[in-house]
């Protein structure tokens, strides 16, 4: 029986993999929704 592979699968692949090279990277995952913040002086 083969299991047939939808979108959504290679999606949670793809972001298990991202995920994985941000901590190989940079020891910890890296937050993309965090807002940049500017300080005028």
């Amino acid at each position: 029986m083969r299991k047939r592979i939808t979108q959504d699968d290679y999606i949670k692949a793809n972001r298990k993999a991202s995920r994985e090279a941000e901590i190989k990277m940079y020891g910890h995952l890296i937050c993309h929704k965090r807002d940049t913040i500017k300080e005028s002086i």
